[in-house]
C-alpha cells in the first residue's frame, strides 16, 4: 500500500471515529433531556394530584387510589 493510500486510510479512520463519538454524544443527551422531562412531568403529576386533593378531600387520601389507577 502506498503512503498516500495509507493517509487515506488513516484520515478516514479518524474521520469515522469522530463522526461515532459525535453521534454517541448526541444520543446520551437526548436520554438525558427526554429523563428530564419525564421527571418533571411525573413531578406535576404528583403536585396537581396533592393539590386536588387537599382542596376537595381535606380528610379523604386520594393519592393512592390515583396511583393505583395511573400504573394500570
Amino acid at each position: 500500500m502506498s503512503d498516500s493510500n495509507q493517509l487515506f486510510d488513516n484520515n478516514t479512520n479518524a474521520l469515522l471515529n469522530d463522526l461515532r463519538k459525535l453521534i454517541e454524544q448526541g444520543k446520551h443527551q437526548a436520554v438525558i433531556a427526554v429523563n428530564s422531562v419525564i421527571t418533571l412531568t411525573y413531578w406535576q403529576v404528583e403536585k396537581r394530584i396533592n393539590m386536588q386533593s387537599a382542596e376537595q378531600f381535606p380528610d379523604f387520601e386520594i393519592v393512592s387510589p390515583l396511583v393505583s389507577q395511573l400504573n394500570k
